[in-house]
């Protein structure tokens, strides 16, 4: 059940009763062998361990969750692509490596890199030729900025800096607190975030700039990207 009607009733039905990761629906997958998982439909870079306890029809004694996963991470990390001889998998971190927070709990138990040319989304097998290489996630990214202000990186810039970094371009309080860091390089030195401050009281108090049909599509959207459950 990928796409059409069905998948999307069943994700209403989802989350007007709260059934994510308490509820699966049946699938081709012998859940009491399965010890490992890809845990994000729409890009394969996150891998979860089968736990008891946690996921619905999990077998992995929470004992022998770190032996699991610790051998889980060796496989993949060891694999070899038979056509080429390269490694598909460049790097490879444990969650708590890579996300912190109040929901980090519910990010995959094994965050995986791509090696360059390669590709772990959609792939229905271990390994497929393909002619191209569709967009996919990786860490690095491309920064093009000018002004005065603007001088060489001290350090190189993550994706999290980009938020910190915009509300001190605007002086504009923030409604969390921020894992990033304020990109001075490009804003200056002396700007910064508000501390202490919430933008989420003043915006709860406005209209809604969006529509529900707006909402829902919005939501769909990051559903088939795999940003939501």
């Amino acid at each position: 059940m990928q796409w059409g009607p069905v998948r999307k009733v069943a994700r209403k039905v989802y989350d007007l009763f709260g059934l994510h990761g308490k509820v699966s629906l049946p699938q081709a997958v012998n859940w009491q062998k399965t010890k490992a998982y890809t845990s994000i439909r729409s890009t394969g870079e996150g891998v979860s361990i089968n736990l008891a306890g946690r996921d619905p029809d999990g077998i992995v004694d929470p004992g022998n969750y770190e032996r699991v996963r610790d051998e889980v991470m060796e496989r993949l990390s060891s694999f070899v692509d038979p056509k080429t001889g390269r490694k598909p998998v460049k790097a490879i971190y444990r969650r708590e490596e890579i996300f912190k927070g109040k929901h980090a709990e519910t990010a995959p138990d094994i965050l995986m890199e791509p090696a360059e040319g390669y590709s772990l989304t959609h792939a229905k097998s271990a390994i497929e030729d393909a002619d191209w290489v569709s967009g996919d996630h990786r860490p690095e990214g491309v920064i093009v900025a000018t002004g005065p202000s603007v001088q060489p990186f001290a350090e190189p810039p993550l994706l999290v800096d980009l938020a910190p970094t915009i509300l001190a371009a605007l002086d504009a309080p923030a409604s969390v607190k921020h894992t990033g860091r304020v990109l001075h390089e490009i804003v200056g030195t002396q700007a910064s975030v508000k501390a202490g401050e919430t933008a989420a009281v003043a915006a709860a108090s406005e209209e809604p700039t969006v529509t529900d049909t707006e909402a829902d599509e919005m939501e769909e959207h990051l559903r088939g990207l795999g940003y939501l459950e």
